[in-house]
């Protein structure tokens, strides 16, 4: 599957398929694997379970919601995947995502982004979602675990040429992932184009939101 959209990430890992409508800032020679970049562990922590963070990317929406609020989607994926030259992904493992409110349009703004439901103010998390065992491998979800955030923060300490921050988050089954990722972005989109008017964005926001709750 390609990593195209990632705003359909958190909405639909399968809606990969829609590249079409992407751009790619960044390309790699290699393929990466187990965060490259990194210069200390990432990892992130459910039921005790302890998951290393191998990727981080991140898709810019800019003003996709509201005037002055910069839309920044981040995704981090378990070091069990694979992202090959061509932006493929293959692998099983786990992912979580967040779908952060800036103040700027150049950077995730250090400080504290909390979770408030399609809250798209800035330092607001509108929408976040951790998929468990989601098999890119095979291009199926059948077995994943899909759990949408119903609390959760997200700190950044720093951004731009290296990421420092740390999460919690709070999932739809009561169960809590906590983590912390520091290193370089390893893809990087910009997304400011996926749509004409904030209107049309949104729309295509909700249908997915849809689409996604016909496949659970």
């Amino acid at each position: 599957m390609k990593i195209g959209c990632l705003k359909m990430f958190a909405l639909g890992l399968l809606s990969f398929s829609l590249v079409v409508a992407c751009k790619k800032e960044k390309d790699d020679d290699n393929s990466t694997k187990g965060g490259s970049n990194n210069t200390t562990p990432s990892v992130m922590t459910r039921n005790g379970e302890d998951m290393n963070l191998g990727s981080l990317i991140i898709d810019y929406f800019g003003e996709y919601y509201t005037p002055g609020v910069y839309s920044y989607d981040i995704i981090l994926l378990s070091d069990d995947f694979i992202i090959q030259p061509d932006s493929s992904v293959t692998g099983t493992g786990n992912a979580i995502y967040f779908e952060l409110m800036s103040p700027s349009s150049t950077t995730i703004e250090i400080g504290t982004y909390t979770f408030a439901y399609e809250d798209y103010t800035q330092y607001k998390i509108g929408y976040g979602d951790f998929v468990g065992n989601i098999d890119f491998e095979n291009d199926t979800t059948s077995n994943a675990e899909w759990l949408s955030f119903t609390g959760g923060e997200l700190v950044m300490k720093s951004s731009g040429s290296a990421y420092d921050f740390t999460f919690t988050a709070t999932l739809e089954d009561g169960s809590t992932v906590t983590g912390s990722y520091k290193g370089a972005v390893t893809e990087f989109y910009d997304d400011t184009d996926t749509a004409s008017t904030a209107l049309q964005q949104n729309r295509f926001h909700q249908q997915a939101r849809a689409n996604l709750k016909q496949k659970k």
